[in-house]
């Protein structure tokens, strides 16, 4: 049984927002990878719609949230996290990974590149993904 768009949306967003209070919020804390502007700067440059996170759904867990939103013109829905470092990121998508079944979210699709951790809301089209992969990593 297919969860309706809304449900899905806030379950996507209580995984993404429960995993950073666990792990702390990312940024560019200068590590070693790429920077949360040049990521944001590259998808923006891509044709993308990048806006900050929906905070809205996850207002509960605090202010822990992605660091933004990426948003595809056929409404596609990838939220981005990056982290310090290389490590960092492959833990929080470990842990967003194991966290996801949880809460009703398990068609979210969690993608680790280098220091940066991005969660499609669902299987995202080929297009959307390369895009939004190319940028972070």
């Amino acid at each position: 049984m297919r969860m309706p768009p809304r449900v899905r949306r806030t379950a996507f967003a209580l995984v993404a927002g429960l995993i950073l209070v666990a792990g702390g919020c990312g940024g560019d804390d200068g590590g070693e990878g790429a920077s949360e502007d040049s990521v944001r700067d590259c998808l923006t440059e891509a044709g993308l719609a990048v806006e900050a996170s929906d905070l809205g759904a996850s207002a509960s867990l605090g202010s822990a949230s992605p660091d933004f939103r990426v948003l595809s013109d056929d409404g596609e829905i990838a939220d981005l996290i990056v982290e310090r470092d290389e490590e960092k990121a492959s833990k929080t998508a470990a842990d967003i990974e194991g966290a996801k079944q949880s809460f009703g979210a398990a068609q979210a699709v969690v993608v680790k590149k280098q220091n940066a951790v991005v969660v499609f809301e669902d299987e995202p089209a080929r297009a959307f993904r390369e895009q939004v992969e190319g940028c972070a990593g």
